[in-house]
């Protein structure tokens, strides 16, 4: 296989379509397995998967035989377009996370009436409170407060079972009202 692969690849590297149509099927599942455990998600996976055979097609001409198999090289172009990714999705959410403590400083949780008392010119406290949760628990608040999921959304959105997104959420709001002194 690795021989039919690579002779595939100089081919690809040539323009040959179909030569990129047979790389693909036989390598996609391969590669497709690598990404979603990556990115434990199948749509960004095929998202992943997509960018990696895009840069493929772009780069075949670049590869050699020294470089270690044509799998080993498509294996690490997956692996950098997943990594992109999630660098992505990490700067996304903070972004995002910097915007909804403002937006969560200036508004009125209705679950939470104690939070009530919170304003913009508090949201620096808010933001270094935030901070010292544990990943799981801030997520959740964030998603749930600010963009208002449900249980039910924030279990399937972090990959948790129900049980425990609501303990994150009561927990984190716990450390919440303590941080803040409420």
């Amino acid at each position: 296989m690795i021989e039919q692969v690579e002779k595939l690849l100089y081919q690809v590297a040539e323009g040959n379509e179909h030569a990129f149509s047979k790389l693909y099927k036989l390598t996609s599942a391969k590669l497709y397995g690598v990404s979603l455990r990556m990115m434990k998600n199948e749509g960004q996976a095929q998202e992943v998967l997509q960018d990696a055979y895009t840069s493929i097609w772009r780069n075949a001409g670049v590869f050699t035989r020294d470089r270690g198999s044509p799998i080993t090289w498509m294996t690490s172009i997956v692996r950098y377009r997943a990594l992109d990714l999630i660098r992505r999705n990490k700067r996304e959410m903070e972004r995002g996370m910097d915007d909804a403590v403002d937006t969560l400083a200036d508004e009125t949780p209705d679950a939470d009436p104690e939070l009530s008392s919170l304003r913009l010119g508090d949201s620096e406290e808010l933001q270094r409170c935030l901070d010292e949760l544990p990943d799981g628990q801030r997520e959740c608040i964030m998603l749930s407060f600010v963009y208002g999921y449900t249980h039910e959304e924030l279990s399937e959105k972090v990959e948790s079972p129900l049980g425990t997104v609501k303990s994150w959420v009561r927990r984190g709001l716990e450390k919440l009202k303590n941080c803040l002194s409420l």
